[in-house]
């Protein structure tokens, strides 16, 4: 049983990556520790309860320089502080004492500014980004820091494909798919009532595409007839705070759609809404393995995603990948999947829950990642 220390930066709002953590962690058999680094406690709340309190730590580093200008230029710099400040600070003689065997990187953020503070101890990276889709200093930051590592982990493909270029040893790279919480459900549908019901779940911004999403749904809606659809209803569930983006996109939605919008609820509440979802949305322009397409395959949806990263890593089914950054094309692919049958939609859906069930996996991500923790502390990495 391996010593390990997980370290995940906390200076804005609990996300994907550490929400697959969590339920990494709640899996995990090894002798883990937390040590949350930032000014952003609210996320404390969702990372203490995993461990004993004896075993978690919250540095409130209040140093960080969180702009533009770090993300594009000066991320070594700010590396540099939090090095110096950690070697003077209560955290580090926290670390100390806990004789680990391994430190565990989260991810791109994490490696970039935290690497260098730990470099006594063998290193597992832990990616969830598209590198080359980030701020210079930031991404490529990050991919160098990896460089070092004993281990780096990615969500898939796509992923470990940038962090090669960016110079990181093949060998050291390995593409764990991430796990699913939720159970298999049947293809449902409910548009026997008229009501077509599009989904989108996760953060509103450009990089997610939501702006695609809107002109999609707004074409949809003025070609309702010709499909035989009473109304067009949209459901978003989102854990962003409203901005100057989200707000513009928001108006932009035709007012004969019905929005319906969720911010911030829980998993369960995530679960039921996926039974009111007929086909959801993820139009990204750079993702590396949004796991909302599995969940959405496993909630009976029908998920139509774009040919981006990894997604079509995600889909069994060519049909529904559409082109990125086109909102025609994302009609194009609800008007083949509207003219199927009810038996040839859910024969589809059948087989992408099968192909999600073979590679997101909870249970197998965890037994692969304590192997390759494993490995690295026994020096066979």
């Amino acid at each position: 049983m391996s010593r390990v220390l997980f370290v995940i930066a906390s200076f804005v709002n609990f996300s994907g990556a550490e929400a697959t953590l969590v339920e990494y962690l709640n899996r995990s058999t090894d002798d883990n520790y937390i040590m949350v680094i930032g000014t952003n406690e609210d996320n404390c709340l969702q990372l203490s309860s995993i461990v004993p309190k004896e075993r978690f730590f919250f540095w409130n580093y209040t140093k960080y320089r969180n702009t533009s200008l770090t993300r594009f230029f000066l991320m070594p710099v700010e590396a540099l502080r939090v090095k110096s400040a950690y070697f003077k600070s209560d955290a580090k003689k926290w670390v100390d004492s806990l004789n680990i065997d391994a430190v565990y990187l989260n991810n791109t953020l994490e490696n970039a500014l935290f690497h260098g503070m730990f470099e006594q101890y063998p290193i597992i990276s832990h990616i969830h980004d598209m590198v080359l889709h980030l701020r210079p200093a930031w991404g490529r930051g990050g991919a160098k820091a990896c460089r070092k590592s004993a281990a780096v982990l990615t969500p898939s493909v796509a992923a470990a494909r940038e962090l090669a270029e960016c110079g990181v040893p093949k060998e050291k790279i390995h593409v764990v798919y991430n796990g699913l919480d939720f159970k298999t459900r049947p293809y449902h549908c409910n548009l026997d009532s008229g009501v077509l019901t599009i989904g989108f779940i996760g953060g509103i911004s450009l990089r997610k595409g939501f702006d695609i999403l809107v002109q999609a749904v707004n074409q949809l809606n003025s070609k309702k007839e010709e499909l035989n659809i009473a109304e067009v209803r949209m459901m978003i569930v989102t854990n962003s705070d409203e901005d100057d983006y989200s707000r513009k996109c928001m108006s932009e939605f035709s007012q004969e759609i019905v929005v319906e919008l969720h911010r911030k609820v829980n998993h369960q509440v995530i679960s039921e809404l996926y039974e009111k979802i007929d086909i959801l949305l993820v139009p990204s322009r750079n993702d590396p393995a949004p796991l909302v397409v599995a969940e959405g395959i496993s909630m009976g949806c029908c998920v139509i995603g774009s040919q981006c990263d990894g997604i079509p890593e995600m889909l069994w089914s060519n049909e529904l990948i559409c082109k990125k950054d086109s909102a025609e094309d994302i009609v194009r692919c609800i008007n083949v999947w509207l003219g199927k049958t009810r038996d040839e939609q859910k024969a589809i859906i059948e087989k992408c829950q099968i192909f999600v069930r073979e590679r997101f996996s909870s249970e197998r991500k965890c037994t692969t990642i304590q192997k390759l923790i494993r490995d690295v502390v026994l020096g066979e990495q």
